[in-house]
C-alpha cells in the first residue's frame, strides 16, 4: 500500500507543472545567479524563525507574479543561512533573519529592503529597481523647472524661499 501511494506522489509530482517560486541559492549557485541576472532579489532566512516562515508564502507568491510579467530581468532567490553560513556571515554579514537584498547587475544596493512585507510592496520595489534612473528632459521649461527643484531642495537660505522665474 505504501509503495502504491509514493508511487502515485511521485507521478502526481512529475505530471504537475512546477509554478515559478523563488529559487533557492547557495554557495553553489550564487555567483552563477549573481554574474547572469539583472535584478536578484535575496530573501535570508533560518527555519526556526517565525518571522522567515511567514515571509515565505508572500516572497514565492511575489516571485511567480514577477517571474510571470518579467521573465529573465528578475530572480527572487531564497538563502537558508542555516546551511549556507559561509555566504551569510563572510560574504553579506547578515545577523537576523529575514533580511532582504537586492543586487544589480551583480552589484549589492548599500541598503537592504526595510519596506512592507506585502505582496505588492516588494513587487512594487523590484519593479522600481527596473525602471530606467535617466530621465530625459527635452523642453526648456523642464529643464528650468528641475534646475529650480535641485536648487531649492539644497539651499537652506531664506532667499532660497523666492519663487523661481521661468
Amino acid at each position: 500500500m505504501y509503495r502504491v501511494l509514493l508511487l502515485i506522489a511521485v507521478t502526481w509530482r512529475l505530471l504537475t507543472p512546477a509554478s515559478a517560486v523563488a529559487v533557492n541559492i547557495d554557495e553553489h549557485n550564487y555567483e552563477t545567479y549573481r554574474s547572469t541576472t539583472p535584478i536578484l532579489f535575496l530573501n535570508f532566512y533560518a527555519d526556526w524563525c517565525r518571522y522567515s516562515q511567514a515571509l515565505k508564502p508572500i516572497f514565492d507568491k511575489t516571485a511567480e507574479s514577477l517571474h510571470n510579467e518579467h521573465p529573465g530581468e528578475v530572480v527572487l532567490g531564497r538563502v537558508n543561512c542555516e546551511a549556507s553560513r559561509v555566504l551569510c556571515q563572510s560574504i553579506f554579514h547578515i545577523s537576523k533573519y529575514p533580511t532582504l537584498k537586492l543586487l544589480r547587475n551583480g552589484q549589492s544596493a548599500k541598503r537592504e529592503y526595510r519596506g512592507q512585507r506585502s505582496t505588492t510592496a516588494l513587487s512594487d520595489y523590484v519593479k522600481g529597481q527596473l525602471a530606467d534612473p535617466v530621465q530625459e528632459y527635452t523642453g526648456g521649461d523642464a529643464v528650468g523647472k528641475l534646475v529650480c527643484d535641485i536648487y531649492k531642495s539644497s539651499c537652506s537660505f531664506p532667499w532660497c524661499r523666492i519663487p523661481c522665474v521661468m
